[in-house]
């Protein structure tokens, strides 16, 4: 497994600005394992042929200066790039940050430091780019469970002779069709995405494409692909996820 990592990051790279956190997350592992004089040499030389295969693409060097500069951006004009807001909108993400928490305060084994500092980094960047969420959920359903399990698995103990263990299947089945059928009463298909036409220009669109109307369209960077998709290559947006190739942030 690990001898694919060059391979992953070279690809990676290649194909989106992701590979960053990638990249410090096998530098964090790696530094710490040799922090403990745990480090093979093996993970060393695969973490520094990961690192170097990704400087072979098209740009070298600077597509690591072009993506930190991207991530480090601060744009308020892009709903993705915003903050974390105390709502019930970001109700799971708080719910799994309170798991960490409990995890780690009321854990009875021993803390891995750069497993705290992982997640750490994670939730910085996750409060305040919304993007990153998914980063910090990925590494706490790695991180949590076992910090979790270490304090409440006395509870399940306490209580494992007064409940047949088959009495948790039908408990888990039936809190899964609850889910499902809230998910189709909310209106909601299991199978296709809903557009929100009071979210995005449905409406608009759909006016344009029954009278026939195209030209350039200036648009916000939230609607922007949604056009792109309906009216390429007939129309045009003036700014999309590219507009770094072309403007700069003054003029934003």
């Amino acid at each position: 497994g690990i001898y694919a990592l060059p391979i992953i990051f070279l690809l990676w790279a290649n194909l989106h600005g992701g590979f960053v956190p990638g990249v410090g997350i096998l530098l964090f592992y790696s530094l710490f394992k040799l922090f403990e004089k745990k480090a093979s040499k093996k993970l060393i030389i695969i973490t520094l042929i990961s690192l170097i295969a990704t400087f072979i693409n098209p740009y070298g060097i600077k597509i690591w200066t072009f993506v930190l500069n991207a991530v480090l951006k601060h744009r308020t004009y892009i709903t993705e790039w915003r903050g974390v807001e105390f709502s019930l909108k970001y109700l799971n993400y708080f719910v799994l940050l309170f798991a960490a928490l409990l995890g780690f305060i009321f854990s009875k084994i021993k803390l891995r430091t750069y497993e705290i500092f992982a997640l750490l980094i994670a939730f910085y960047f996750s409060f305040h780019h919304n993007r990153h969420i998914v980063l910090f959920t990925i590494l706490a359903l790695i991180y949590i469970p076992k910090y979790m399990d270490s304090f409440t698995g006395e509870w399940f103990l306490r209580y494992e002779n007064r409940f047949s263990q088959n009495i948790f299947i039908p408990i888990f089945v039936s809190l899964s069709l609850i889910f499902l059928l809230a998910t189709v009463w909310r209106g909601r298909s299991l199978f296709t995405m809903k557009v929100r036409s009071d979210w995005f220009p449905v409406n608009a669109i759909e006016f344009l494409k029954l009278n026939n109307i195209s030209g350039n369209i200036l648009c916000s960077f939230d609607w922007s692909q949604m056009c792109i998709s309906q009216f390429s290559p007939k129309s045009k947006v003036f700014f999309d996820g590219r507009y770094e190739t072309v403007y700069n942030d003054n003029l934003i």
